[in-house]
Order: C-alpha cells, then structure tokens, then sequence
C-alpha cells in the first residue's frame, strides 16, 4: 500500500531535524502499523501558547531547521502533509527543532476533506493546509512549504495569518485572500524576512 511503503521510506531517513521512525508493517490482521519515536520535547504549539513568542532569530533558526527536514523528506519523494507547530519539537533552548507525525500517503488529510461533517472539528490542521490540500487535490512539496510559511507568519505576528469560525471559512480565505502584513521594526530584518516570508 502507499501508506506502508512511504512508511518504510520514512524508517530509512536518519536526520538530525526529523523524529526517527523505526518501522513499519502489517499486523496479522492486515492493518498497517508504523513504530515511531514519541519526542519528550515541548511542541512549537505548546511554547507558543505558554510562553509567548520565540525571539527573532530563534524563530529564523527553527525554521530553517524545518526546512531541512522538508527538504530530507522531499529529496526522498516524501511530502509530511501535516506540518503544523503541534508536529514540530523544539530542544533545549528553543534553538533546535524536529518534525514528526508525517501524514503516511495522506490519510488523516482525506479524512479531514472528506469528512464534511467533521471539518470544523478538523480546524486546526485546516489553518496549516495548502490550498490545493483545501480542494482535496493532489499535493507536492509546495504543499509542505506553504504550510510551513503559515508557521512562519504564525511566529511573527502571534496567530495564523487566516482564521474564521468554519472550516469552510478558513479554507475560503487560503483559496482566496493574501495574508495580512507582518509588522517587524528592525528594517534588514524585515526585508530578509518579508521576502523568505
């Protein structure tokens, strides 16, 4: 199945910016499983919510530690499909970060778009999505990097660029608004990181 052989895919990555899975298989039941690190670390979300926003040049560093990862993933025709600040581990100092909880073949992610009914439920993964992920489209590692560009803006200005009551609200605004400006004073600072941005 593609959920088992991207699995497997996964358990021969080593990086220093992605949990380790250790591998993957099929029960005598037929049902697929997949063994995986289980970070102690505080999440991205859970430093976010507890303590505030991380410094300027700490958000740049676990970032750009994300996209290494992303890029490892890529490299081995991977995309993560779920990255959000709850599936990224910060280390000690907040200056080290990993991904983990890679969507294996997408199935959280068409559980979500085609669950209408439980889409609202689903919101806090719809903040990160793409929008090709919104219309249930296929993905690639553009997907991946605009999910973690919603990170980025999330870090800088304190919420996700695009919000509203619904799913279908929010998934409305990644398919058709740009993101609200980012206010940053230091003028280098700001033009490095409008652009990357």
């Amino acid at each position: 199945t593609p959920f088992l052989s991207e699995a497997k895919l996964a358990a021969s990555l080593f990086h220093p910016n992605l949990a380790d899975v250790y591998e993957a298989g099929t029960l005598k039941t037929g049902e697929c499983f997949v063994v995986s690190e289980d970070p102690e670390d505080e999440t991205l979300r859970h430093r976010l919510q507890n303590r505030g926003p991380l410094a300027l040049l700490d958000t740049i560093e676990i970032i750009r530690q994300a996209a290494e990862a992303l890029y490892a993933l890529h490299q081995s025709s991977l995309v993560h499909r779920a990255l959000r600040p709850e599936n990224i581990i910060l280390g000690s100092g907040d200056r080290t970060a990993r991904i983990q909880n890679i969507d294996f073949a997408g199935v959280a992610e068409r559980s979500i778009i085609s669950n209408k009914f439980l889409n609202d439920s689903a919101i806090d993964s719809i903040r990160y999505f793409a929008p090709e992920q919104c219309a249930g489209e296929p993905v690639s590692e553009k997907t991946d990097i605009y999910s973690l560009g919603i990170i980025l803006y999330e870090m800088l200005a304190g919420s996700p660029p695009f919000d509203a009551a619904t799913a279908a609200g929010v998934i409305d605004k990644h398919r058709n608004h740009r993101p609200p400006d980012v206010r940053i004073d230091d003028f280098e600072l700001r033009m490095l990181v409008t652009h990357t941005l």
